[in-house]
């Protein structure tokens, strides 16, 4: 695990900073709680650089303000998804390698003209959660960033237990004295920019009952049997890392580290 923290998140082609590796403790209540879990975590899908990267990543890319949305799967080619200013779904398909833990990104037709390699990886779950890329040229300025990326699902799951799963009605989250509702949603198509459901991604929506005070946040999750590992960097002020458990054939789950329980 790398300890430079790029963990970032793109909402409407923003970053927003997160923290890698499992560490929210900005703002976490639960900090002792929060370390034992990021233990367990890192036990149960521990991380080895000899995994295929069968990544989704949601991208910026230097000079631009739309977000690409990157599918690496495992075999060396990825697809590549933008929604252009027309706007227009655009698919472009590419290649790269992938060699202790080093991405290497060969150019792209009509988006970029040079090799990228990427650095400052950070991991977690098991897999490749953020990287910053560079141009692979001698010519070229090391330090000049030309794409920043964090991970938004995942194809390492068991694809039977991969369908899209919305879970609407969740009870009352008392937090700070404040009333919350929650909202999840698994194998969620939100988690890129572009309609089609993402495996292996997360997102959340808080919204203080009774104000337009609305956050959301996308991220990872991995499932074992009916528990299931959540993680969105430090984008909440409550909690960003959670376990939890399918029940009634996945019809509800539960969040304890929020102390509720959620129905479809």
């Amino acid at each position: 695990m790398v300890g430079r923290v790029i963990f970032l998140l793109i909402v409407s082609s923003t970053f927003i900073a997160c923290g890698g590796g499992g560490d929210d403790s900005a703002g976490n209540p639960n900090p002792q709680q929060s370390v034992a879990l990021t233990e367990e975590v890192n036990n149960t899908f521990p991380f080895s650089a000899s995994d295929p990267l069968k990544v989704f990543f949601s991208c910026q890319r230097r000079g631009s303000s739309l977000a690409f949305d990157f599918d690496f799967k495992g075999d060396g080619t990825f697809d590549v998804r933008f929604v252009d200013t027309t706007p227009a779904d655009i698919l472009l398909p590419g290649t790269y390698q992938y060699t202790n833990s080093t991405i290497t990104i060969d150019p792209i037709n009509t988006l970029t003209s040079f090799p990228e390699k990427s650095r400052d990886i950070e991991t977690f779950m098991g897999m490749i959660v953020a990287f910053e890329t560079f141009i692979d040229d001698p010519l070229a300025n090391p330090n000049q960033i030309e794409m920043q990326c964090v991970a938004v699902g995942h194809r390492y799951g068991d694809p039977g237990l991969e369908s899209w799963r919305h879970y609407g009605t969740c009870d009352a989250q008392t937090f700070n004295t404040l009333t919350y509702d929650n909202a999840f949603e698994f194998t969620a198509h939100s988690s890129v920019h572009t309609t089609f459901e993402v495996p292996g991604g997360v997102f959340r929506h808080r919204e203080w009952l009774g104000q337009q005070n609305i956050l959301q946040g996308w991220g990872i999750y991995r499932r074992v049997g009916n528990t299931y590992y959540a993680y969105f960097g430090n984008q909440f002020d409550d909690e960003n890392l959670f376990k939890g458990e399918f029940s009634n054939g996945d019809q509800q789950i539960s969040v304890p580290q929020i102390s509720i329980n959620c129905s479809q």
